[in-house]
């Protein structure tokens, strides 16, 4: 039986500022990013991590996906003031340029 992937929420706030996905395909995901009215676009390769029970440090058995951390930027997340320019990592497979 093949485990369900908890999936990143399609809209959501976090810190006052929007998040709200306007692209995905199979390997990437883009979001844009409202910052006290300035849209950036945060694109980011898919990856998905198993759960821990945080009192007991044991697998829950569950997977999601997960959305970037800072320290993850600019190795397998950009983050872009264009959606062309959050485009052009997905077309290029996240290389760098």
């Amino acid at each position: 039986m093949e485990k369900q992937i908890i999936k990143l929420p399609v809209q959501f706030i976090l810190k006052k500022d929007t998040f709200e996905r306007v692209y995905q395909d199979d390997s990437f995901y883009i979001y844009k990013r409202n910052h006290f009215t300035i849209d950036y676009f945060e694109v980011f390769r898919r990856k998905t991590i198993k759960c821990i029970d945080f009192d007991t440090k044991k697998p829950t058995g569950e997977i999601k996906e997960r959305y970037p951390r800072d320290e993850h930027f600019g190795k397998w997340a950009w983050c872009c003031r264009s959606f062309e320019n959050a485009m052009r990592y997905v077309k290029h497979n996240g290389g760098d340029f």
